[in-house]
């Protein structure tokens, strides 16, 4: 009798550790989801969905700069370019922060939020900044370089996820019995080379 409550209590000694380390860490996940969703959704919400389309208004449409490099933006509008920037600068410390310190090149769920969520909008801005030259109303230079190192860490981690996925077994399994069946066509996914980066080395 004894010795089953020895063994009793050596189990509860193990297992009790065991559940809060289980319950901490699903809670410290769960804690990133919620910071990742709250970052995700200021890009929907003023005053940053405010700046996004004070800046679309000069860009878009596109075709109405066919032939012009050269942006000429206001006051007001540079100061909303740079909040924007401002903001995935933000972003990317956060997705930074969130890798995991003995892998850190893996991408973890919480991370690939960021660039799943925000994707379009990484390659229109990156289409934005680095497509054309931007100046003010004096014909000065509007110099972004620095201001944009977060937006091209996210293009660049945009570019290595949509890697990883299509590179990944069972992608690749699925897309061998998609050209197996006549007839079949897998549509076309934005790809590492649409943001000009090359992700194998990133």
């Amino acid at each position: 009798m004894a010795s089953l409550l020895v063994v009793a209590e050596g189990a509860l000694t193990v297992t009790f550790p065991l559940v809060a380390l289980v319950f901490t860490a699903s809670a410290n996940k769960r804690a990133q989801y919620d910071r990742v969703l709250k970052f995700v959704a200021e890009s929907g919400t003023s005053p940053i969905a405010d700046d996004r389309h004070t800046i679309g208004l000069v860009f878009e449409p596109i075709e109405k700069l066919t032939g012009d490099k050269v942006v000429v933006l206001s006051e007001e509008q540079i100061a909303a370019l740079f909040r924007v920037l401002w903001y995935f600068e933000r972003v990317n410390a956060m997705y930074r922060s969130l890798a995991p310190w003995l892998w850190p090149r893996v991408i973890t769920r919480p991370q690939a939020i960021f660039p799943d969520s925000l994707g379009a909008s990484l390659l229109t801005w990156f289409g934005y900044v680095r497509k054309y030259e931007l100046k003010d109303i004096g014909g000065e230079t509007v110099d972004v370089r620095g201001t944009d190192e977060g937006l091209m860490n996210l293009m660049k981690a945009l570019a290595w996820l949509h890697w990883r996925r299509e590179t990944s077994w069972w992608r690749r399994r699925r897309n061998l019995r998609a050209a197996s069946v006549p007839g079949s066509s897998r549509p076309a996914e934005p790809g590492r080379e649409a943001a000009g980066l090359n992700p194998a080395s990133g």
